[in-house]
């Protein structure tokens, strides 16, 4: 018997792609976690004190930053401990006492090298990846790196042209990427820069961030850089499976605006009305995408929400056949509206359960079917949750358990 994920995407667009799960690893963690990922903020104003009040109220983890953590003149701890230091490590800044652990993981960006102090000052002020941070320590620098915590594998990339180790997908610090990536085993993994591989606002898509992130096995991309937050889905491996990035550069800094036409291919949600931040929260089912704006008070408004989940399924074989001769065919009609059958052969006497999800991998119906006979069964589903409520249109998925055996089948509603 072997395991096989079904990893959707869940939100307007769907795709669908089957993958074998990895085994544990020394990095690998096993717990919930919930963070935040936002850019462009260090700003030293209100605009940014709105962000990390948002932030705070999520009680988040850690924190990630897609790059220009600080601007102009203004002392660096000025624009990001003032704000943030409870959930740096290290720290010997003004603003409290820091954390025992570091919990906060920022990227270099183009202000990093060009404002303040430079590099040597953001070297200087953060300890990367930190104190009680899990960590292959393979990089050799601070410019780039990172870091696992609970299912995920983050990697901080550093995008600028100043970059030692270059910036192109042939690059020492791609070829570091690359190989990381292949060795981790942790459920997701998540790059994150400053400049954005792909977006639609004013700096635009850098195309020399364009790396095979999907080919080496990322889950999704995080940037800044454009002062919006966009989340765009590509396909440029051809696999015909969408693969996600999304621009969240609006921590702190005047908003850009968006193009009337000629918009990146690709891109689904774009927002610049209010500053605000992306929370994540993640477990070994489902990564879930959330962006929230600061508008409308103590926590935020959302703007957009997005997951990746997967439905993990004990199979024999990559058939509807489980070991023993247990059979679960595919739901008639497919797609189906309002009802539809779905039926099951059993090799023995058993007790059976078939049970419905939706795309958050959330259950909706429950058929305890109790013992049943050796042969052919059916159940009828009329696309109503426990509740009697009519569910709406999408993917969901039909799960049959019965002893140690289980297997699950998509089926489409449209209505």
């Amino acid at each position: 018997m072997y395991k096989v994920s079904l990893r959707i995407l869940c939100a307007s667009v769907i795709a669908l792609s089957v993958i074998a799960l990895s085994a544990s690893s020394s990095l690998a963690q096993t717990q919930t976690i919930r963070f935040a990922a936002f850019g462009d903020y260090g700003v030293n104003n209100s605009r940014e004190q709105a962000v990390a009040d948002l932030v705070d109220s999520w009680n988040p983890d850690f924190l990630i930053t897609t790059g220009d953590n600080s601007y102009g003149s203004t002392a660096i701890d000025d624009n990001v401990g003032k704000y943030y230091s409870q959930y740096m490590g290290a720290y010997s800044g003004s603003y409290g006492a820091g954390s025992v652990t570091n919990e906060f993981f920022p990227s270099i960006g183009n202000h990093g090298y060009s404002d303040g102090g430079g590099i040597n000052a953001y070297l200087n002020y953060f300890t990367l990846p930190g104190a009680g941070a899990v960590s292959s320590n393979t990089s050799g620098n601070e410019r780039y790196y990172d870091f696992v915590k609970g299912p995920v594998h983050f990697f901080a990339l550093n995008s600028n042209s100043q970059e030692s180790d270059g910036r192109s997908s042939s690059s020492a610090q791609a070829q570091w990427l690359q190989a990381q990536l292949a060795a981790s085993t942790a459920k997701w993994k998540i790059v994150y820069m400053h400049h954005p591989p792909y977006s639609s606002a004013r700096h635009g898509s850098q195309s020399v961030m364009q790396w095979p992130f999907e080919d080496w096995g990322v889950t999704a991309v995080l940037a800044g850089h454009d002062h919006t937050y966009e989340r765009i889905h590509r396909d440029d491996n051809s696999d015909s499976q969408d693969f996600p990035y999304f621009v969240t550069g609006f921590g702190g800094r005047t908003k850009y605006d968006f193009p009337a036409s000629n918009l990146v291919a690709g891109s689904v949600v774009r927002y610049n009305s209010d500053n605000g931040s992306m929370l994540i929260d993640a477990d070994e089912q489902q990564i879930i995408f959330r962006f929230y704006s600061v508008a409308g008070g103590p926590g935020g408004t959302l703007i957009d929400s997005f997951a990746i989940v997967d439905v993990v399924t004990d199979v024999g074989a990559e058939e509807n056949v489980l070991p023993g001769g247990f059979t679960l065919n595919q739901n008639y009609p497919n797609p189906f509206n309002p009802t539809t059958v779905i039926s099951y052969s059993l090799p023995v006497k058993s007790e059976v359960t078939v049970t419905i999800y939706n795309l958050l991998g959330q259950s909706v119906r429950v058929f305890r079917q109790g013992e049943q006979s050796t042969g052919e069964h059916s159940i009828s589903w009329d696309a109503t949750d426990a509740s009697g409520n009519t569910v709406a249109s999408g993917v969901y998925f039909y799960r049959l358990t019965s002893g140690d055996f289980a297997v699950s089948r998509k089926m489409v509603l449209l209505r």
